[in-house]
Parts: structure tokens; sequence; C-alpha cells
């Protein structure tokens, strides 16, 4: 279950940066908060000795926008590229 306690839900899980950044680009346009998560944090990522696509990026956003967005990441991220916690 991708619900979070705090009324925020996952609505992407990838290990490509590229597809995080654009679908944080499409929600900032629409007004839509987002929250990313990763084993590191953001902005750390690119410092390690390890490559690109070894960390999850968790991206949630408030349950009020969950239809909205769950829309975006399917429009911009192939499914091949997503994944979820089994």
């Amino acid at each position: 279950d991708p619900s979070d306690p705090d009324g925020i839900v996952l609505v992407l899980l990838t290990k490509n940066q590229v597809y995080i950044d654009m679908v944080i680009g499409a929600l900032e346009s629409e007004n839509i908060p987002a929250l990313l998560k990763s084993v590191t944090g953001y902005h750390w990522r690119g410092m390690l000795p390890f490559k690109q696509g070894f960390f999850d990026y968790r991206l949630y956003v408030n349950q009020a926008h969950e239809e909205r967005a769950r829309q975006i990441v399917e429009t911009i991220v192939p499914p091949e590229e997503i994944g979820w916690e089994r």
C-alpha cells in the first residue's frame, strides 16, 4: 500500500532521475507540490561512486492531487521504468 499516514501518496517509484525531473517539472507547471525521497537524498546522489539507477526515487503528492499526478506520470514515464515494492 503506497499510502502515507500524513495524507501523501506515492505516485512514482523509479531509478531514473531524468523521468523524476520531467514529472516534477510537469507537476510544478500545474501547481501540484511534490515530495521526493531517495536513499541518499536528491542532491547528494551525484557525488557517490555509484552508477545511475542504483537508488530508487520515490515521488509523493498530497492525496487531493493523486489522480492528476498519476495521469502526468503515465503520460511521461514508460511502464517499464516504473517500479513498485512487492
